[in-house]
């Protein structure tokens, strides 16, 4: 399945006696390396990098691809990289991106009949029929005395006829340049398939400068002109295949999805409910129809589609998108069998990130999962929004030596920008409840950088509903309060089928301490009377703290430390009085404000209590050991409230934080106790 899932071409029936000649069996890397020439020694050098990364494609795939990438970026002009890759692609069964090596290695190496046979391979192996047709024509020109002179010309000679037939049912074969016009297509096709949007573009420009009313052409345009960030083209382009053929398949899908992406959904689910009676054969029929109701997250009508597609289409019915379209709707309906159970056809046939997030997702428990999602983030957003908030994050991440406020203005400027014209709020609302965390992690991003309070509005909707899972939709209410967009506190959340008082923090846990320096006369005194608290010599602290006191009147930490030594000694009321004092003159000093509320939880006076500890939530930093202490008089005051759920949240961020604070492994044991007893 292709990351874009554009509009494919399938040729179907197509055999060959003997056996299809391009399925050959996977050679070893001995043989492939034996082809490397080298040309001094940095090419040398290349290539060994090359057979290096290679080695290590089964322990780490996506890394050493990752790699070979970026060698290839680098030294474009050596084949041995591209010979490499497509090893590579033909191992990871990616028949696009082989495609691709094979070309850019047949340019390098023209006069070697072997690459251009693989060329050719590459081309049909990828369903690129007409491309694959030319390449053998061409080796036969270039290669008259080949040793594989008589199989290419076989080859030939069952391709023919087939795209002759193909040629004449979509319209083409009466056109003098109808060979021409096929093969703009195929490139058309993979261009989309790279994300290659402007050669896609380009290619389907070229095949309707020869046919104006080349309509695969218009559907290809359309749908490049999309990805392109060109929504008024692409419903051009959409309009004008229709007004030459009304059931054109692919161009009323496309159509659909349109509307679909600018909020208006009723009129899109009218329109894609007729596709089903639609009799006109087309490629790629039952996917295309069920991706439209994917966009629309009708679960029962993709099934529809995929259950038609195995009784009527003997190619469709084992299209590995048509699959994964068909797995997301058995999981939507809950039907969890059948999903793993496709998914796993799907990913067993070929690497596809979509599916396998998918499958690793529903092997999780109930209450991780994040999905299932259909379509992909490129599906949902064109590519100029998703370049530019990925470069932002870029810059944002490595500033250079420039003034760093400047620069992130400058971006949040270009982002706001692109925004305003993007259309992304019409469908923000269905990227949060189907596009999966790709799409999530991409709206936060988004609604940080344009500050749209109108975004951050649906994502704030959507936490606060029971659409979906509840993971995905907690992570929306913490980025929500993270930004302001929601309240530092308990937020009323749907958790497993019921509304429950969630913690929610924006702050910024660390050991930075705030308090200003003493002077060393009175940090000696400070030191001492610390040193006797932790010995719980509480009377001997009560001297020293009086005479630091005495030295730096006012001081907010020897004045709470004092209070506690009063509190430790039985003198409450001074205690009391002491913090009453220090909140008084600092409502910003935390360690009074908790101090306080433990005491009024002790009186019962819980009202007080949670007053006094309800700002402390709305802090955007605390130290770790006052946050342990504001955990801990709130665990009070949730054992005092009888509140489990508030209780079980704090036990649980305290351990997140502080796993290591006795007071939390005391509490632990005290309600292990408790539960056991009863």
């Amino acid at each position: 399945m292709s990351r874009c899932a554009p509009v494919s071409l399938i040729y179907p029936g197509l055999s060959f006696q003997g056996g299809s000649p391009w399925r050959k069996k996977k050679r070893k890397w001995s043989q492939s390396a034996a082809t490397f020439k080298g040309f001094g020694s940095e090419q040398s050098a290349i290539a060994t990098t090359a057979r290096r990364l290679f080695k290590q494609l089964r322990q780490a795939p996506g890394e050493t691809i990752l790699a070979l990438r970026e060698l290839a970026t680098q030294h474009p002009d050596c084949p041995e990289v591209f010979e490499t890759l497509a090893e590579v692609y033909t191992l990871t069964k990616n028949s696009e991106q082989h495609q691709a090596a094979c070309e850019r290695l047949a340019e390098l190496q023209p006069r070697r009949a072997d690459v251009q046979f693989r060329l050719a391979s590459a081309y049909v192996e990828n369903q690129r029929m007409m491309l694959g047709l030319l390449a053998l024509r061409q080796f036969q020109r270039d290669f008259p005395n080949s040793t594989q002179h008589d199989t290419v010309q076989n080859l030939i000679d069952n391709l023919e006829p087939y795209m002759a037939a193909w040629l004449d049912g979509s319209g083409l074969g009466s056109e003098e340049r109808c060979e021409e016009i096929a093969a703009l297509h195929e490139r058309t096709l993979s261009a989309v398939n790279r994300e290659q949007f402007a050669a896609a573009c380009e290619y389907a420009e070229a095949s309707l400068a020869i046919k104006p009313d080349f309509i695969t052409g218009l559907n290809n345009l359309s749908i490049a002109e999309w990805y392109r960030g060109n929504l008024e083209r692409a419903q051009a382009c959409a309009a004008q295949a229709l007004a030459i053929d009304p059931d054109n398949l692919h161009a009323r899908g496309n159509q659909i999805r349109y509307w679909v992406l600018a909020g208006e959904r009723d009129r899109a689910h009218a329109a894609a409910l007729k596709l089903l009676d639609l009799d006109q054969p087309a490629p790629d029929r039952w996917v295309k129809i069920a991706e439209t109701f994917a966009f629309l997250s009708e679960p029962e009508l993709i099934l529809t589609a995929y259950e038609r597609a195995q009784t009527t289409d003997a190619e469709e019915k084992d299209s590995l998108v048509l699959k994964h379209l068909a797995a997301y709707a058995h999981c939507k309906l809950g039907n969890l069998t059948q999903a793993r159970q496709l998914w796993e056809q799907v990913i067993d046939e070929a690497p596809n990130r979509l599916a396998q997030q998918n499958y690793e997702d529903l092997l999780k428990p109930a209450s991780d999962r994040r999905g299932p999602w259909a379509l992909a983030l490129n599906q949902w957003v064109p590519q100029p929004l998703r370049d530019l908030l990925q470069s932002a994050v870029r810059q944002l991440m490595n500033y250079p030596d420039t003034d760093p406020d400047a620069l992130e203005a400058e971006i949040k400027a270009a982002v706001q920008s692109q925004f305003a014209t993007s259309g992304l709020l019409p469908i923000a609302p269905r990227m949060l409840r189907d596009g999966g965390p790709d799409s999530h992690k991409f709206l936060f991003a988004i609604a940080r950088l344009a500050k749209s309070s109108e975004l951050w509005e649906l994502i704030t909707d959507y936490a606060l509903s029971d659409h979906g899972p509840d993971l995905p939709r907690m992570e929306a209410a913490q980025t929500a309060v993270q930004a302001g967009a929601l309240p530092s506190g308990e937020v009323s959340l749907w958790v497993e089928g019921k509304q429950r008082p969630i913690l929610m923090m924006a702050m910024t846990i660390d050991d930075e301490v705030d308090a200003e320096p003493h002077p060393p006369d009175v940090e000696r005194l400070v030191i001492d009377a610390l040193n006797n608290l932790r010995a719980s010599e509480y009377e001997a602290a009560i001297p020293l703290l009086l005479e630091a006191q005495a030295l730096k009147p006012e001081a907010d930490d020897i004045e709470f430390n004092l209070a506690s030594s009063y509190l430790l000694t039985g003198r409450r009321d001074e205690g009391c009085k002491l913090l009453e004092t220090i909140h008084a003159r600092n409502p910003d000093y935390p360690n009074a404000a908790i101090a306080l509320a433990q005491l009024h939880i002790q009186d019962k006076d819980l009202d007080a209590a949670d007053a006094l500890l309800r700002p402390l939530l709305a802090r955007p930093r605390l130290h770790f050991e006052v946050f342990s202490q504001l955990c801990n008089a709130e665990v009070e005051l949730a054992i005092a409230h009888r509140s489990e759920d508030a209780l079980n949240s704090w036990l649980s961020m305290w351990e997140r934080v502080y796993p290591e604070d006795p007071r939390l492994e005391v509490w632990q044991d005290s309600l292990e106790d408790a539960i056991a007893a009863d």
